[in-house]
């Protein structure tokens, strides 16, 4: 498995905006269903039109269309590889012109401070028909978490459960420091009954910012 290295203080500069770094296919597990709790900081898509580019949910969360290369070139910034080898962790798209499959990257907004309000980024794949809709694919999910210049060390995990075509749901518990040396592994995609995790560490850490725990649900209608 590739692991990202970086070392980074308060302030980083914009090559390091995303916190990339090379990140294989998410290791996947069944889904334990006990810890999944109810509730939570959750957002529903179904207050959403989904064939306008962007739309902007009532809690601040940002719901935008991408096409599979602005999806591809995207989580290769990100991740700090290249097209080809993001290209070939995700596979090529199946979607055909006239196939109500289409990609959409939601972004929510982790209120850890007033100050300091890293995001969630998580890349479906979706179908909709009509007034239905469902997620067919997690894609990738990542924590960004850079804000509007400024990065935070991580040590912890993200969770993502893929519990069935209408529900995600969603875990981030950890610590947040100044500085320090931050490694991650995990990510990327998560099929349907399945959970994958991104998991973050830090060495040489200093300057305890804040921990932070949260969970919620994102539901496709």
């Amino acid at each position: 498995m590739n692991i990202k290295l970086c070392f980074v203080s308060t302030i980083i500069v914009s090559a390091l905006m995303f916190g990339g770094g090379n990140i294989a296919n998410a290791e996947v597990e069944d889904i334990d269903f006990e810890t999944v709790l109810e509730g939570g900081d959750s957002i529903n898509l179904d207050e959403i039109d989904l064939s306008k580019n962007k739309e902007v949910l009532s809690d601040g969360s940002i719901v935008e269309t991408v096409s599979y290369t602005e999806m591809i070139n995207n989580i290769s910034a990100n991740k700090e590889i290249t097209v080809e080898e993001a290209r070939a962790e995700l596979g090529r798209p199946s979607l055909l012109r006239a196939s109500p499959y289409f990609y959409k990257h939601i972004i929510k907004s982790m209120d850890v401070a007033f100050t300091y309000k890293p995001n969630l980024d998580i890349y479906v794949q979706m179908w909709s028909q009509g007034s239905f809709r469902q997620f067919n694919n997690i894609v990738d999910f990542n924590l960004n978490r850079n804000y509007l210049g400024e990065s935070k060390q991580f040590t912890g995990k993200v969770n993502v459960k893929f519990i069935d075509k209408n529900n995600i749901y969603w875990v981030i518990n950890g610590d947040f420091y100044n500085n320090g040396l931050t490694t991650f592994s995990g990510g990327g995609s998560v099929p349907l009954k399945k959970q994958g995790s991104l998991n973050f560490s830090i060495s040489k850490a200093s300057s305890h910012y804040k921990y932070y725990y949260k969970y919620g649900h994102v539901y496709a209608q």
